[in-house]
């Protein structure tokens, strides 16, 4: 990326550019339905208690992820090379007493002291490439995320290998990943010991094994068949699902269109499009009884997207760019990654633990409006559609017509 297409001033944390109106999945034509009269009334969540816990693991894991928050930090390719950026990530997650997501980077010794230091819970991610995987990696995080998914873009699933390392990764990363020398390192599209979906379920157990059933397992899936995907992952026993949304990510497709030719806008479904597939899957499984989360991450933007997710059976989110623009690193309109000068990573991580707070201060106050306690009762009947489209993508009510599509009666 040149320095001409990097330039560009910061973009506020709770605005969305015009390049990632797609990324936003459609999500600004679904209404929040306030209670008052019908229904459970309002609640004030200023006096009252909401519940925004999340618990990964309860159950199977010697050390479950408890979380008083459902917001998780993710990272991507690019904001994993800077040492700063990643540094300011854990501090933010120690702040905010959340979880991050390391991607298949791992972590330093260094960071996995300061990331025990603050409290930050670490989750890495073993993909099809396995570089920087060793059971001592695996073992020191508070979870593992069997990747299907790759390069932190839902949209490019299995399109391009499954890594593409940074040219301006730190040398300290590299040797802790004991990368060769050249430019770029590729792995397969998939992960070689899994031909069949009953493949999962070994991997799975072959990882609490490794661990010693002290840590959660997870899979992380792109957005295309969600209904049979999550219905195999919550049978395979795994403690949660990613959703990884994050279509056409422009700081994602940059490390790839040279390699291969691909329309990566047009490859997976939209967010929008795999919420009510996700909902169905996770009541047909028993996912709830099983134990089984699933997390959503993508283009979320605040606590009304959060909300609006959550309502389709998200027990939790993972943010992608929001904390990084909190941060300041993410440029205007291309999405590129851009570290300003003078960047002091525990003030940034102070700019992202803030940002988090305000967001789950936004989820807490719709939960209650909403008339609930826990934002385990959200469901759809607190949304609306305001367009016919978004009603037959959705199921949702539409609104002025509420009722269901005559398409999703049956």
């Amino acid at each position: 990326m040149s320095a001409k297409e990097q330039s560009g001033q910061h973009k506020p944390p709770s605005t969305v550019g015009k390049g990632d109106r797609s990324l936003h999945a459609g999500l600004e034509e679904i209404a929040i339905i306030p209670a008052q009269l019908y229904g459970s009334p309002p609640r004030d969540p200023y006096r009252e208690p909401i519940k925004t816990d999340l618990v990964l693991g309860e159950g199977t894991a010697e050390n479950p992820i408890k979380l008083e928050t459902p917001i998780l930090i993710a990272g991507v390719p690019g904001a994993y090379a800077s040492l700063e950026l990643r540094e300011a990530l854990l501090y933010g997650a120690g702040s905010a007493k959340t979880a991050v997501d390391c991607g298949w980077f791992g972590l330093t010794d260094a960071e996995r002291a300061l990331a025990a230091e603050l409290g930050a819970r670490t989750m890495v991610q073993l993909t099809s490439s396995r570089l920087g995987a060793s059971a001592a990696v695996l073992a020191d995080s508070s979870a593992i995320i069997l990747s299907l998914t790759h390069t932190g873009s839902g949209s490019i699933n299995a399109s391009v290998s499954s890594v593409c390392i940074p040219e301006t990764l730190a040398p300290e990363l590299s040797e802790a990943l004991e990368l060769p020398t050249e430019r770029p390192v590729i792995g397969p599209p998939r992960l070689l010991d899994m031909d069949t979906p009953r493949d999962l379920n070994k991997l799975v157990q072959l990882m609490r094994e490794l661990t010693m059933h002290k840590i959660p397992v997870l899979v992380k899936i792109g957005p295309g068949l969600v209904y049979n995907d999550i219905r195999i992952a919550v049978k395979a026993e795994v403690d949660g699902i990613v959703l990884d949304c994050m279509q056409d990510s422009g700081y994602a497709t940059s490390y790839h269109k040279n390699i291969i030719p691909v329309p990566f806008g047009s490859t997976g479904l939209p967010m929008l499009g795999v919420l009510a597939p996700a909902l169905q899957a996770l009541k047909d499984s028993k996912a709830k009884k099983s134990g089984v989360k699933l997390l959503v991450q993508g283009e979320l933007q605040s606590g009304a997207d959060i909300f609006k997710v959550m309502a389709f059976g998200a027990s939790g989110v993972i943010l992608a760019s929001a904390p990084l623009r909190a941060a300041g690193a993410i440029s205007e309109g291309s999405g590129s990654i851009k570290i300003p000068s003078k960047f002091k990573p525990r003030d940034a991580g102070k700019l992202i633990a803030e940002h988090l707070e305000s967001t789950l201060m936004e989820l807490r106050a719709l939960t209650a409006w909403t008339g609930h306690d826990s934002i385990e009762e959200i469901n759809p009947d607190n949304l609306r559609a305001l367009c016919f489209n978004t009603a037959a993508i959705t199921g949702l009510k539409l609104t002025g017509y509420e009722k269901i599509l005559t398409m999703w009666e049956h």
